[in-house]
Order: structure tokens, then C-alpha cells, then sequence
């Protein structure tokens, strides 16, 4: 099986959208029943996603290169592909691996550099 960027591109693009959704439904849980391991183990899903968010942005311009086959400036050959679309697809995953990665490494550094892993300071936000 030849797995290219594009295919890549498409299996991973769920996880994110997914893991985001288990994340924050576990963190609501866990502020509910107030929950420290509960709140652990969200960080840890919010963690994960943002590290496979970073792959699946880097294998969206390949995608972007393999389904738009033209210069930058020019429209894509294939009349069925807009490249606006293309584009503002691609500023949204920016957008959200900004959103998932700038969090969950700023929690996940606080919560590393401390005794243990997961072992937060006190009055930390989440």
C-alpha cells in the first residue's frame, strides 16, 4: 500500500477534531465530579492532540500540491477544485493548531518541569 501525504493528510486530519471533543468532554466531566486525576488524563488527551495536529498540518500542503496541480497564482487545473477553499481551509488549520499546540504545551511544560509528570502546582487555571 503506497501511503502518500495526501492519504496521510486524510487519516490523520480526524484525530485532532476527535481527541479535541474526548478532551474537553473528559475536562468537563472533571471540573464536575472535581476530579485531579479526571483533569490528568484530559491534559494528557490535549497533549496528544496537539502533537499529532502538527503532522497533520505539515501533510495539507502536500495534499494541497497533489490536488491542485498549478502555480500559486494561477486557479487549479481541475475545475471542480477552488483554490480559495484550499486556502481557507489551510488558515483555519492554522488557526487551530495555534489554538490546540499553544495550550497544551504551555500546561504540559508547567506540568513536566515540576516533581513528577502531571504533578501541577496548585492554582494553576486547568
Amino acid at each position: 500500500m503506497d501511503l502518500s501525504p495526501t492519504h496521510l493528510h486524510l487519516l490523520l486530519n480526524h484525530f485532532p477534531t476527535i481527541g479535541f471533543i474526548i478532551g474537553l468532554t473528559l475536562y468537563v466531566a472533571a471540573l464536575y465530579a472535581n476530579s485531579d486525576h479526571l483533569k490528568q488524563a484530559a491534559l494528557v488527551i490535549f497533549v496528544g492532540v496537539a502533537i499529532i495536529t502538527i503532522p497533520t498540518y505539515a501533510s495539507g500542503n502536500a495534499a494541497e500540491t497533489a490536488i491542485c496541480v498549478a502555480e500559486l497564482s494561477d486557479p487549479c487545473a481541475d475545475t471542480s477544485v477552488s483554490r480559495p477553499l484550499i486556502e481557507e481551509h489551510e488558515g483555519a488549520a492554522f488557526a487551530s493548531l495555534t489554538m490546540m499546540s499553544s495550550p497544551a504545551g504551555l500546561r504540559g511544560s508547567a506540568c513536566i518541569s515540576t516533581a513528577g509528570f502531571c504533578a501541577c502546582p496548585d492554582g494553576m487555571p486547568f
